[in-house]
């Protein structure tokens, strides 16, 4: 009994800590925090704004702005918006925006390859 006991232990532990390392603990961590939250998923942060997708756009680019961070690439199409930028040790930075209705968006905030959460919360508070 006590060996069975043990075993299953050994793979509640195994459990956890595969879902932990898979990034779908963020997820549903910040799922569970309630929607329309910060959510820190694969390395960037997303949000959902209610604001149609050209007011997003226009806040992010103000935002940067404000950083004082250049704008690389800046493109938009109703659905979609895209902007590139870099801090000045050439980490880049990129912030995407996807309309989900035509009041609402959601908004991408990634920092580095790998993802750097401090400097994207900075960029999403100033969105």
């Amino acid at each position: 009994m006590m060996r069975n006991l043990k075993r299953m232990g050994g793979i509640l532990f195994l459990m956890l800590y595969v879902v932990s390392t898979s990034g779908c603990f963020a997820l549903f961590v910040g799922a569970a925090a309630g929607a329309g939250g910060v959510i820190w998923a694969k390395g960037r942060l997303a949000q959902e704004f209610n604001v149609p997708l050209d007011r997003a756009h226009t806040a992010s680019q103000n935002a940067l702005k404000k950083l004082e961070l250049p704008i690389i690439i800046d493109r938009k199409d109703r659905l979609t918006a895209k902007l590139e930028s870099k801090f000045s040790d050439g980490t880049n930075i990129w912030i995407d925006i996807d309309a989900l209705t035509g009041k609402t968006c959601k908004v991408y905030v990634r920092v580095g390859a790998l993802g750097d959460q401090v400097r994207s919360k900075d960029i999403m508070e100033m969105i």
